[in-house]
């Protein structure tokens, strides 16, 4: 009976969250490593399905970067043994980008992968500062802090590429964000 009971929340925390985790895991890892997180993520989810907090969302997208996290470093040694093994260069870590966002994408990749974390979560995954803390397992004044800083970063990114190449930004921005 209890069986068929944890079967049922976890059934239905899937059906919950499922598209929120994936989306997450698809914005950050390759396309190959999506569904081993996503199924990752629900199974530490199925293994403390007494301990899930009230506000699971933000819980499972913490386990899903940890879970992302670990994948990606064990894909990097992998990487790094193959390419010694092979005596090949490494592949440089950004593809280059073209079109309408490339100046903010390019802004985005020359920040920190911490600072891309926080901006991210702020604006892909929509999330309070609080639910973005539990993510990052951190407190929520340390990512307003981390956030508004990442801001200035990006910012001073954006204004620099925008002189270095001669022409005002499309939209004008001040250092509170975009003009009105």
């Amino acid at each position: 009976m209890a069986n068929s009971i944890e079967e049922a929340r976890l059934e239905a925390l899937f059906c919950d969250h499922f598209s929120a985790v994936r989306s997450y895991a698809r914005r950050r890892a390759p396309e190959c490593m999506v569904d081993d997180v996503v199924a990752e993520t629900f199974f530490v989810a199925w293994r403390r399905i007494d301990d899930l907090p009230d506000d699971v969302r933000p819980w499972l997208l913490g386990v899903a970067r940890k879970t992302l996290s670990t994948q990606l470093r064990s894909a990097r040694r992998r990487t790094s043994l193959v390419e010694k093994l092979n005596g090949a260069e490494p592949r440089a870590a950004f593809s280059q980008v073209d079109g309408p966002d490339s100046e903010l994408i390019g802004a985005l990749q020359r920040l920190s992968a911490t600072d891309q974390e926080v901006l991210a979560l702020a604006a892909w995954e929509e999330l309070k500062p609080r639910e973005a803390a539990v993510v990052l397992g951190v407190s929520p004044a340390w990512y307003r802090v981390r956030l508004h800083r990442a801001k200035r970063r990006l910012l001073r990114e954006l204004e620099e590429s925008a002189s270095s190449a001669g022409h005002p930004l499309p939209v004008p921005l001040t250092r509170e964000g975009v003009a009105k």
